[in-house]
C-alpha cells in the first residue's frame, strides 16, 4: 500500500489536487485505489482498507506498509507504535503488518510502480469531474487495462493470476468497527489545545504533560477528544466553521480565584486570621501576582520569627502598605533596628598623649610684620 497525489485539470481549466491509495498484491500484481479531495485521514485509510478486501474478496496475511503518520505514531529500534485506529484495525482482523524502513524505496517497489502507473496511465490527460465518477472510472479502467492488460515485468496478466492467489486469501471479518468514523491523532499543544481544522479546540489544563497524544473523532457535528488506545473522553466540542479560532470551554479554564483563595488561606494558617484583610486588599490590588506575593510572605516567614514577621504586618498595615517586597523591606528595618537597640552602651575612650617628647616641642612664632608683608599691606 502506498499513496499518492496528483493535480488534474476541471472542464473550465481549473486544477484541483486529488489525493489516492494504491494497493497491490504482491504475486499476481492485481491493484486496487481509491481517489479523495484531501489527504487520507487514519479512519479514512481503514476504510479503504476494507474496501480493499471486498474489490478482491479476502484479505492477505501481511499488509506492507511505508512510516506514514497516519499508520504509525512511532518507530524505536522495532517497537513500533501504530495509530489508534490502525491499532484497532489489526488486532481485530488479525494481521501482520511489516513497516518498511526510511528511506527505503526497494523494500516497496511493487506498489511505488502502481503508484506512478495510476498516475501516468489513469490520471494523466483525464478531467476531474467529481470524486464519485473518478472513483467508477478508476474501477473501469481497472478491469479494462490496470488489471487485463500483460504485466510488464511477469509477463502475464494480473486479473488471471488473481483467479488462482484469491483462493489464498483470508476471509474479512463481518463486523462494523467504529474506528472507521473518521478520526485523527493529534498532539496535545503546551496551552492544552488540539489542533482541528485551523481552529484550536481546549483540553482539561494538565492534559499536556500527561497525555502526549489525542485521538479526534468526528461524531456528527461534534469533536471528541479520546485517550489513545482508551475509552476516556478528554472533551466534547462543537465543530466550528470558522478558522484561526480558540475554542474553550468555560470547565478548561484555569481557576485563578480557588488558587488565590488557597494561597490567603495558607497565609492565615501560619500568620493568623487576625490578617486575612490585610492579605485580602494585597490580592484585590495585585490579582495577577498574588501567587508570587504569597510566595514572598511564606519565605519571610521561613527565614525570619514569625512574630518578626507579623510586627512588619502591623506597621505596613497602619501606613496602607499592601505589597511583599514593601514588607520585607520593612522587616529588615525593624530587624536591623532591634539589633542596634541591643547593643551595650559604649563610653567614649580619650587617649592622651604617652610619648614624653611631645611635651618638650617648641612651635615656632612669627612676627605680625611677615602676615602683613604677605597680605600686602603697606
Amino acid at each position: 500500500m502506498d499513496f499518492g497525489q496528483k493535480h488534474i485539470r476541471t472542464p473550465d481549466g481549473q486544477y484541483v489536487k486529488v489525493h489516492f491509495v494504491g494497493f497491490v498484491l504482491s504475486h499476481s500484481r492485481y491493484k486496487w485505489g481509491c481517489f479523495k479531495d484531501k489527504p487520507f485521514t487514519s479512519g479514512e485509510l481503514v476504510q479503504s482498507l476494507y474496501g480493499c478486501f471486498e474489490y478482491m474478496g479476502g484479505k492477505p496475511r501481511e499488509l506492507v506498509f511505508d512510516q506514514d503518520s497516519i499508520v504509525s505514531v512511532n518507530e524505536n529500534y522495532g517497537d513500533i507504535m501504530f495509530t489508534y485506529e490502525f491499532e484497532q484495525f489489526k488486532q481485530a482482523e488479525k494481521i501482520d503488518v511489516y513497516l518498511c524502513r526510511k528511506a527505503d524505496p526497494e523494500s516497496k517497489g511493487k506498489v511505488e510502480s502502481v503508484v506512478k502507473f495510476i498516475k501516468i496511465n489513469f490520471l494523466q490527460n483525464r478531467f476531474y469531474m467529481g470524486l464519485d465518477l473518478l472513483n467508477q472510472s478508476f474501477e473501469a479502467w481497472l478491469e479494462r487495462t490496470g488489471n487485463a492488460k500483460v504485466h510488464g515485468t511477469t509477463k502475464k496478466v494480473p486479473a488471471k493470476v488473481f483467479l488462482l492467489e484469491q483462493e489464498h486469501l483470508k476471509p474479512v471479518l463481518p463486523t462494523k468497527i467504529s474506528m472507521c468514523e473518521e478520526s485523527i491523532t493529534r498532539s496535545v499543544r503546551k496551552d492544552n489545545t488540539v489542533l482541528y481544522l485551523s481552529n484550536r479546540y481546549s483540553v482539561p489544563q494538565g492534559t499536556f504533560g500527561k497525555e502526549e497524544d489525542v485521538v479526534l473523532r468526528i461524531d456528527g457535528e461534534k469533536l471528541v477528544v479520546e485517550q489513545v488506545y482508551g475509552d476516556y473522553i478528554i472533551a466534547e466540542h462543537t465543530i466550528s466553521a470558522e478558522k484561526g479560532k480558540l475554542i474553550k470551554l468555560p470547565a478548561h479554564r484555569k481557576d485563578y480565584e480557588q488558587s488565590a483563595h488557597r494561597h490567603l488561606d495558607n497565609l492565615c494558617e501560619v500568620l493568623g486570621h487576625q490578617y486575612h484583610d490585610y492579605f485580602e486588599t494585597m490580592r484585590t490590588l495585585k490579582p495577577r501576582y498574588f501567587k508570587d506575593q504569597s510566595q514572598l510572605v511564606m519565605e519571610l516567614v521561613r527565614q525570619h520569627e514569625v512574630n518578626l514577621v507579623r510586627e512588619s504586618i502591623e506597621y505596613c498595615r497602619s501606613l496602607e502598605i499592601y505589597s511583599a517586597t514593601d514588607l520585607r523591606d520593612t522587616l529588615i528595618y525593624l530587624k536591623g533596628k532591634k539589633c542596634e537597640d541591643n547593643l551595650p552602651e559604649v563610653v567614649p575612650v580619650i587617649k592622651t598623649l604617652t610619648n614624653p617628647k611631645a611635651a618638650t616641642v617648641i612651635t615656632q612664632k612669627r612676627s605680625i610684620k611677615e602676615y602683613e608683608r604677605v597680605g600686602g599691606s603697606s
